[in-house]
Parts: C-alpha cells; sequence; structure tokens
C-alpha cells in the first residue's frame, strides 16, 4: 500500500528549513547601511554559554501560571545527582507585552527580505500527530479540537516568535520555521488527514508500529541542538501511544524509538508540551481495563522534558494561552558539570530549586555528558560548509530579497539580489598599499531546494566588485543572480566568499506562481532606490527589468524610492483591462499615500504582461514604519503584493 509521507524525512530535510531561526521571512532585515552586525534590541538580554556548561532554560510558575519575573542568579540551586554545583551563567529573558499595539498588518505581512544578522524569541514547532489520530480512528471531536489547538498556537505567538507545522506521517503541507501566521494556519488547515479529504489515491495507511508518532519528535529534537541561546518548544498535539511489553513484535523498536526521544530533547534543550485532543471522550478502542497509557505517555514526554501534559481536558485548547504564557518571561542558567565527558553514556539528573514558597520550577530532568573527540580539527571554512549548516553563517552580515517573474516557455525566473555589508578588516601592508578604490572578486553559490527539501541545482556566481571602503572602513554592495525555475515553493541558500577569504550564508524562501495559466499573476514586487550601494553585475537584470532592484527596506525621506511589479494574463482569453491600485499606510492603518491607474489591453501586447511602477513620496513620510501594497483586478480575478519598509 502506497503511504504518502515526508515522514520526518522530506519535511525535516527541511529542517534545515524548519531550522532557519533567524533567517526566515518574517525575520526584520539589518540595517543595511550600517555595515555592523545588529545589536540586540534594547533590553534583549543575550547569553553567551560555553562549552564546557550545561545549559539550562528555567520557568518559575506562579500558582496562576504567571511567570515569576526579576529573579537573580543567588536564588537558584542546581543539583547534579542530588549535588550542587555553582552556576556561571545567568541571564533573564523576558519578552513583555509590546507597549503599543502592532496594527493588524505588522502581524499578518512578514518582510519580505531575509537577513542573517536578525534576532528572534522563542523556536515552536506544532508537532500534528496525524498517524496517531488515523490508528484511533479520530471522532469528529478529536479533530476539531487538534485544529483549535493548533490554531491556539498560532493565534498567541508573539511578535519575535517562530513557528514551524511538522505532521508524523503526511507531510505535504508541512511549513518550515517562519513568523507568517497564513502560511502557518494554511500547513494546519489544508492536512488532508484532518479535513478528511483523502481520496482512493492517496491510500495514506498508519506507519508500522506507530513508529513515526514517536521518531517525529527526536528527529526534531536532534535538528534544534544546534541552535543555542533561544527557548525551544514542541507542541505535540496527539491521543498519546500505547507501548506495551507484551506487544513483542513492535515493543523492541517502540522502547528504542522512545530512548531516542528522550536523548535528543535532553541534549538539545528542548521542552515537549503534549496536548491530547481526545479529552474525557478518550475512544473506548485506545482504553486498556478503562485505563489509558496513551495519556501516562504524554505525561512522561511532559516530565522528562520539563513540563507540563494537557490531558483529560475536553477543551485543551484554552490551555494554549497559559502554556506560552509560562515561557514569555524565563531564566537562562549555565552550570559547570561535575562530569563533563562519560564513556557510559548515561543521563545525569538534575533539579533546580529556587528559594520561593508556591511556586513551580520547570526545566529538564537531566543531561548527558559529551564526548570529546582529542585532536578534532575544525571543519574548513567553505561555500558548502556555509550553505549546510542548519543555521545560515552569520559572520558576514548578509540579506536577500527574492522575487519571482516569469520566464521562457514554462519556466520562471527568480531575480536574486543578496545585499552585502561588509566591517571594516584589519589592514595589513598589502591592504595600505592598495588605491582607494581597487577591484576584488566574490564568489556567490545558490542551492535551491523544492518544498520537500529535496536539492534541485547549483549555481555559482564570480562577481567583480570595486572595493571603497565608506568612511568608516565598511564596504556595502549588492549581487545580482538570477535562477531559472518551475512554479512551485522552493528554499534558497545563498553563500558567500570574499578574498580575505571569508564565508557566510543566508537562507530565504520563494513562492512561484503559474505566470502561464493565471487568469491574472503578479510578479514579485520590487523597489529601486537612490542611493543605494555598488551593484553587481549590474546589467544582471537588464533584459527583463528597466531598473535595478534593491534588498534595502530602510531609507531617509531623502532617497528616491521606485516600486514595480509586472503583471500577467494567462492563458488563451481575450486580453482586458487591469486596474492596478498602489497604497501606502502607517502603523496607525491610516493612508498615507496612493495611486490608482488602469492598463489597457494594448499594454499587456505581445507577451500578455505589463509593468507597472510607483514613486513612493518618500519625502512626504515621518519616522516610521510602512505597508506597501499593489493590487490588480479584472473581473473577478485579483493579485495583489505587500512589503514592509522603514523611513530613519
Amino acid at each position: 500500500m502506497k503511504r504518502i509521507t515526508l515522514g520526518v524525512t522530506g519535511a525535516l530535510a527541511c529542517l534545515a528549513a524548519l531550522v532557519v531561526a533567524r533567517q526566515d521571512q518574517g525575520a526584520p532585515p539589518s540595517t543595511f547601511l550600517t555595515g555592523a552586525r545588529q545589536a540586540p534590541a534594547s533590553g534583549q538580554p543575550t547569553f553567551r554559554g560555553r562549552a564546557d556548561l550545561v545549559q539550562l532554560d528555567v520557568s518559575v510558575i506562579d500558582s496562576k501560571r504567571h511567570p515569576v519575573r526579576g529573579l537573580k542568579a543567588s536564588d537558584f540551586t542546581v543539583l547534579e545527582e542530588g549535588q550542587a554545583r555553582p552556576i556561571q551563567t545567568f541571564v533573564e529573558m523576558d519578552m513583555p507585552e509590546a507597549a503599543t499595539k502592532p496594527a493588524k498588518w505588522q502581524i499578518d505581512v512578514p518582510y519580505d527580505v531575509t537577513s542573517n544578522q536578525s534576532e528572534s524569541g522563542r523556536l515552536i514547532v506544532i508537532v500534528i500527530d496525524d498517524n496517531g489520530l488515523m490508528s484511533q480512528k479520530p471522532t469528529s471531536w478529536a479533530v476539531r479540537k487538534t485544529l483549535a489547538v493548533a490554531r491556539g498556537i498560532v493565534a498567541d505567538l508573539g511578535p519575535k516568535d517562530m513557528a514551524a507545522v511538522i505532521y508524523s506521517l503526511d507531510n505535504r503541507t508541512a511549513q518550515s520555521l517562519t513568523h507568517d501566521r497564513q502560511r502557518l494556519l494554511a500547513a494546519i488547515d489544508n492536512s488532508r488527514v484532518l479535513r478528511g479529504a483523502l481520496n482512493s489515491s492517496d491510500e495514506v495507511a498508519a506507519c508500522r508500529c506507530g513508529l513515526c508518532s514517536i521518531e517525529v519528535l527526536g528527529d526534531i529534537a536532534e535538528k534544534l541542538r544546534a541552535i543555542e541561546g533561544q527557548h525551544k518548544t514542541i507542541f505535540f498535539i496527539s491521543g498519546g501511544f500505547s507501548i506495551r511489553p507484551t506487544n513483542l513484535e513492535c515493543f523492541p523498536e517502540q522502547s528504542k524509538a522512545l530512548e531516542n526521544v528522550f536523548r535528543q530533547a535532553q541534549l538539545a534543550n528542548v521542552t515537549i508540551h503534549p496536548f491530547d485532543p481526545n479529552g474525557l471522550s478518550t475512544p473506548a478502542s485506545i482504553r486498556v481495563g478503562g485505563f489509558k497509557p496513551q495519556v501516562e505517555y504524554l505525561k512522561q514526554l511532559a516530565n522528562m522534558t520539563g513540563s507540563r501534559a494537557v490531558v483529560d481536558d475536553n477543551d485543551p485548547d484554552r490551555q494554549v494561552a497559559d502554556t506560552l504564557n509560562e515561557s514569555r518571561s524565563y531564566y537562562l542558567l549555565g552550570f559547570s558539570p561535575a562530569v563533563a565527558s562519560s564513556t557510559d553514556g548515561k543521563l545525569r539528573r538534575v533539579e533546580v530549586r529556587v528559594n520561593r514558597h508556591g511556586v513551580d520550577v520547570r526545566t529538564r530532568s537531566g543531561f548527558y555528558p559529551t564526548v570529546v573527540s582529542a585532536g578534532a580539527a575544525a571543519a574548513p571554512a567553505s561555500l558548502d560548509a556555509a550553505t549546510s549548516g542548519l543555521l545560515a553563517k552569520a559572520d558576514i552580515p548578509m540579506q536577500a530579497a527574492v522575487a519571482p517573474f516569469a520566464g521562457s516557455d514554462a519556466k520562471a525566473t527568480l531575480a536574486v539580489v543578496l545585499g552585502v555589508s561588509q566591517p571594516p578588516r584589519e589592514t595589513s601592508a598589502v591592504d595600505r598599499a592598495r588605491p582607494p578604490a581597487s577591484q576584488e572578486n566574490a564568489t556567490i553559490m545558490a542551492r535551491l531546494f523544492d518544498h520537500d527539501g529535496q536539492a534541485l541545482g547549483m549555481q555559482r556566481l564570480t562577481v567583480a566588485l570595486v572595493d571603497k571602503p565608506d568612511a568608516a572602513g565598511n564596504r556595502a554592495y549588492e549581487a545580482m543572480m538570477r535562477l531559472p525555475v518551475a512554479p512551485g515553493r522552493y528554499e534558497i541558500r545563498l553563500g558567500l566568499e570574499t578574498a580575505e577569504p571569508q564565508t557566510a550564508s543566508v537562507y530565504t524562501y520563494a513562492e512561484v506562481p503559474d505566470f502561464a495559466r493565471e487568469p491574472l499573476a503578479m510578479s514579485g514586487l520590487v523597489l529601486s532606490a537612490s542611493p543605494s550601494p555598488a551593484a553587481a553585475p549590474k546589467d544582471a537584470f537588464a533584459d527583463f527589468l528597466p531598473l535595478v532592484p534593491t534588498s534595502r527596506r530602510e531609507f531617509r525621506s531623502t532617497d528616491r524610492l521606485t516600486a514595480f511589479v509586472r503583471v500577467y494574463q494567462g492563458g488563451s482569453r481575450p486580453l482586458a483591462p487591469v486596474a492596478v491600485v498602489a497604497s501606502v499606510v502607517n502603523t496607525s492603518n491610516r493612508p498615507v499615500s496612493e495611486g490608482r491607474t488602469q492598463l489597457a489591453p494594448e499594454a499587456f501586447e505581445p507577451h500578455r504582461a505589463a509593468d507597472y511602477k510607483y514613486e513612493v513620496p518618500l519625502q512626504k513620510m515621518p519616522v516610521g514604519e510602512y505597508l506597501l501594497t499593489i493590487s490588480a483586478s479584472t473581473g473577478a480575478a485579483k493579485a495583489d503584493r505587500a512589503l514592509r519598509f522603514k523611513v530613519n
């Protein structure tokens, strides 16, 4: 029987997409012209761990399930196997509510430029156990509550939080880490299992021994190990799983998989929050003598990772907001372990106490000592290495803008703009002998992946740059590249190697419409600004774009800013007039500027495409953040693009 699943293979191949914690589409772009690495936001602490320390995320909750703030390192005691250990590093992580309520578009519209310098809040992976639902023959109640819990998590995300949606079985609608709530909701609402929309050609069957319901948690935790200094949470929406020693066929593999979940969760410092959608109305088919072993499995997951299982509750969705609120303020502790390395690989038990009465302290229950190989050599810096990690390499500040345009035949073209801002370098005798403006080369590499995480190809480009530092010694430039693609969703990993040599990377995403078939479609919305950094090669898009796009999204009121889109009428219907509206609103959602025009049918000849430009009146805009939207419509067909920008 054919089983439709990316199962923790394709969907988690995207956990190099899934764990792009600071680079996804919602992460605010860095201030490009400064050329400096962005400092943390005001009041946001940073945690600098050491390789010889064990890091713990510790939540301290009062009787009303509110985080207890303002504690000091002296208020905590860390016990390893019952013995007190010194706390070496301590940071309070606090994500207070915004002083002013953001505009709806600031929540719903992600940044279209991705950066390798941006900060993020919590990392949240929503795991929906659709395999468990199928094997338990779910009631409509369980499906409704699964949807309610998942949607509730998305609704209660903080502005800096990033979330992903992964399934244990059918990952055709999985979503990588993003700030984009609409993408997350689409990943939840479009699940074929939850919608009951499976047909005979799908033939989706539960996985053998239910192993995928267990293994998905271990695989995600393993992928998250590379991230430090951020709170990492898995929301596991599942009716649980029964692991019985009497089941001789499955028990050995199930036990091994469960042991790996606990091990990987401890190594990654990941909290698992189980939510049972069955509530008190658990189907009799999954009870054993009135006892629900599935619930015990969920409780065990919570106990091992320092959380609380939401079980035996007919309204588990009402617990989502409180659960997320508990991690809005927490503490990062680093302690020096008594046993830093071990050959037996056994778990070391950890307990954290706080000198406060009536509080609940939650953290993981142990850690595994590391084993350090003697003489291990550091991996050489390379473009392959810079674009192969779970996280982009942020050694050089970079940001990327990607816009799809119709190409030849059924192909499209991705216009990629890579903004690079190299900080001042240490000068040598060779550097001092250089003329004020000299030429040097940089190599750009793009790796393309489809939505299932499958590698589609790689392209390299060497660009010749005029190395002309500004007064502060920063060197800013933009590299241009074009990638031919078919309609679909993609992850693009961009790597840079400079003459020094240094390497860095940034990861981004693109959705490419079927321009040839859709009755009305729009290219990516691009901006062209003056002044802008030097571009190379400057004529990269000259044959299909009338301007040079930029990755800048922060401007001065004295800059000149032009927005550009191309409108397409696909299919073979007679060409029709298209109304186009450009609008800019501020954070109070008040209109700042507007432009209206109508593209006549003849404007679309001979290639069924017409261009539209809009001059953004920056000189009339006070300092602040704005939303630019360009919409097109003809008859019932509509298309639109939007992006966020700032005026400094």
